[in-house]
């Protein structure tokens, strides 16, 4: 009979099912239990929140939680998560030497080691060498700055004042709450400066067919910025040849100015501190990390294989003998051919994965729903703008504070 070890998720990826499947067959003392929270007819998020929420607060809380869209720091604030810096030193298969240094420190909270993604992608802003330098980084502040500078351009193409807000969120969560002592700051002038900036974005993007593609308009300076995901070694490829040796990663805008490169995680799951089976619990993240998911397309933590992926994409052999051409990408006005990665494009991926940090704040967060449903009344004109950050405030204050 093997003990069973509970892994809660909103939705389990295939990647997981797998790699629940394989520890299952091997291991004969733990059997892996998956618990979706995400009603697949309603896919209501409110509704799964509320039922992981009273699970993680009963005697019902899951061994394991797949960290996939839950804000990290607020359920760390709680001391809802085990430090599994203890289990990695006693580890027969995985020293702390082998896993990327940048991760093991972006997933430290208040001296607990949290989670270890077994793999992951990265998600940056690529603007002007000219205008935003060589440096990874910026503050709010000169990011709104240099789109007044610029009238007559779009900061990004097609973005609503939604996805503005979440550009502009995703790493000032610490310069608005304070998540262990319970405080906000959603009435100050930083915010009011961000609300202000994001009113100037439609509610909705006008669509054009005439309009010309993305990198066009970056081209012709009629949009400055571009949202860059690199999922492999091969993905920095596409917005170097839009702005040429003048692009630079500049990041997300930061409360400190540091680089704002976004470590977006899969396969990052955390022990709770309430499981009475936290040894069974390393043992399937332990698996996790050293046999789960070897095709993934995305990077993988260990140091090593990171290495040898790198290594790889380099030296990529060229059978057809297309002088290193892949594959292209086409739009009505402009196309792109990828070729093999020089030791340049994989060496500024490797610079940027070095300075990439989670965030907590995703489509899903409870703190950018408050934002969004109650700035649309500042936005319409129905209330002014100290009106609406202080209800904001006081929401945010109210669900930081929950038990």
């Amino acid at each position: 009979q093997k003990e069973t070890i509970v892994l809660g998720t909103f939705s389990s990826t295939s990647a997981l099912r797998n790699a629940v499947m394989e520890f299952n067959r091997e291991n004969d003392t733990y059997h892996v239990k998956i618990k979706e929270y995400l009603d697949p007819q309603t896919h209501d998020r409110a509704d799964a929140t509320v039922r992981m929420n009273n699970d993680i607060l009963s005697d019902s809380c899951p061994d394991i939680l797949d960290l996939a869209d839950l804000n990290l720091n607020a359920l760390a604030s709680k001391g809802l998560f085990a430090d599994l810096n203890d289990y990695l030193e006693n580890s027969s298969l995985l020293k702390r030497s082998d896993i990327l240094d940048s991760l093991l420190t972006a997933y430290t909270i208040e001296n607990k080691l949290i989670t270890i993604p077994s793999h992951f992608s990265l998600k940056t802003l690529m603007g002007w060498r000219s205008a935003v330098g060589d440096d990874m980084g910026w503050t709010l502040e000169e990011l709104i700055t240099y789109a007044e500078a610029h009238p007559e351009a779009e900061l990004f193409d097609n973005t609503s004042r939604d996805e503005i807000i979440q550009y502009l969120m995703s790493y000032n969560e610490n310069a608005f709450i304070d998540w262990h002592s319970g405080t906000c700051h959603f009435d100050s002038d930083n915010f009011k400066q961000l609300l202000k900036f994001a009113g100037r974005f439609p509610a909705e993007p006008p669509q054009s067919p005439e309009q010309s593609s993305t990198p066009v308009r970056i081209q012709n300076g009629e949009v400055l910025l571009l949202e860059v995901n690199l999922v492999d070694f091969d993905s920095i490829q596409l917005p170097l040849a839009i702005y040429g040796s003048e692009g630079a990663c500049v990041g997300f805008p930061s409360a400190d100015g540091s680089a704002g490169c976004m470590l977006i995680p899969y396969g990052a799951c955390a022990i709770t501190e309430k499981s009475a089976r936290k040894d069974g619990a390393w043992a399937f993240i332990e698996k996790l990390l050293t046999s789960g998911d070897r095709d993934s397309v995305f990077f993988p933590s260990q140091k090593s294989r990171l290495a040898e992926k790198a290594a790889d994409a380099v030296n990529t052999e060229d059978p057809d003998g297309e002088n290193g051409e892949m594959w292209a990408v086409s739009y009505s006005d402009w196309e792109y051919t990828y070729h093999i990665p020089s030791r340049e494009e994989v060496d500024m991926t490797l610079k940027l994965i070095e300075a990439a940090k989670p965030v907590s704040f995703s489509d899903a967060d409870e703190v950018t729903a408050i934002i969004n449903e109650e700035a649309e009344d500042y936005y319409l004109g129905q209330k002014t703008l100290d009106e609406v950050v202080e209800i904001i405030q006081s929401r945010v204050f109210l669900y930081v504070n929950e038990d």
